[in-house]
């Protein structure tokens, strides 16, 4: 039995940890579980995203890679302001 956590340690291998799914915009609510996808991996990994450039003219817009066509701004006190450039 691991003293820290009370689990044995054949189960601490097995154990599963879950996080809550990111709020979305209200604009993804009719969208597609595609769009829903994309938009929540956007959120999830950011810095994936932001290695990537954009190649639809959205440079135009501003946006310096394909993560800002989901995300266009992380406020200080960590919440999203969505682009809904990526919703189609």
């Amino acid at each position: 039995m691991d003293e820290a956590t009370g689990v044995p340690p054949t189960e601490q291998a097995t154990q599963t940890v879950t996080t809550q799914e990111p709020a979305l915009p209200d604009f993804l609510r009719n969208g597609s579980a595609e769009k829903r996808e994309a938009y929540s991996m956007a959120v999830a990994n950011p810095e994936v995203l932001s290695q990537y450039p954009c190649y639809c003219g959205c440079d135009a817009l501003g946006h310096k890679s394909n993560l800002d066509c989901y995300i266009r701004e992380v406020r200080a006190d960590g919440s999203i302001v969505f682009d809904d450039h990526a919703f189609g």
